[in-house]
C-alpha cells in the first residue's frame, strides 16, 4: 500500500509535465545514445485501461485488427489490458510479454512473468504487506537456487 502510494504520487507529479516533448527530454538528460536500445529505459510495464473511440463510417464496417510485428522496441515489455474477451467491457485483466530474444530466452521470460503473477496475486490477497514479504518463488525454485545451484561443498 505504501509503495503504491509513492508510485501514485510520483506519477501525478510526472503528469504535470506530460506535455514536454520526448525529444526535448532526451536532449536535456543527454543519456548515452545507441541505436541498439531506447535512450531512457529498456523495460516497460503498461496498463491499457482506456477505451478507444469507435470509428463509424456510413456504409463501411470498421473493426480493430491486431497486428503482430514479432519485434519489441524494448528489452522487456509487460502489457496489460482490462478488457474481457468481447473487447468492450472490463472483466479482468489479460496480459502479454514482449522481449528481445537476443537477451532473453522463453523460459526466463516465463519465470519472470510467473513471479509478477505471484506478486499480483499476493497483493490482491493481502495488500497491506510490505513488498518484501510477498513470495515470488515457484514451488521448489528457492531450494533449487539457494541449495542446488549454490552448493559450496564442491
Amino acid at each position: 500500500t505504501e509503495l503504491l502510494g509513492r508510485v501514485r504520487e510520483m506519477c501525478l507529479r510526472a503528469y504535470a509535465h506530460q506535455d514536454v516533448p520526448f525529444e526535448l527530454l532526451v536532449e536535456e538528460l543527454a543519456p548515452g545514445r545507441s541505436p541498439a536500445w531506447h535512450p531512457l529505459f529498456q523495460v516497460v510495464l503498461a496498463l491499457r485501461n482506456t477505451r478507444a473511440g469507435e470509428l463509424a463510417l456510413p456504409g463501411v464496417e470498421v473493426r480493430a485488427e491486431p497486428v503482430e510485428t514479432h519485434t519489441s522496441p524494448f528489452d522487456l515489455a509487460f502489457e496489460f489490458d482490462d478488457r474481457d474477451r468481447d473487447g468492450r467491457t472490463a472483466g479482468g485483466i489479460s496480459g502479454t510479454v514482449q522481449y528481445n530474444a537476443d537477451l532473453f530466452d522463453r523460459d526466463t521470460v516465463e519465470r519472470l512473468a510467473g513471479r509478477l503473477l505471484r506478486l499480483l496475486e499476493g497483493v490482491a490477497h493481502d495488500p497491506a504487506l510490505p513488498v518484501s514479504r510477498y513470495g515470488l518463488w515457484a514451488p521448489g525454485e528457492h531450494d533449487q537456487v539457494v541449495r542446488q545451484w549454490n552448493d559450496t561443498r564442491r
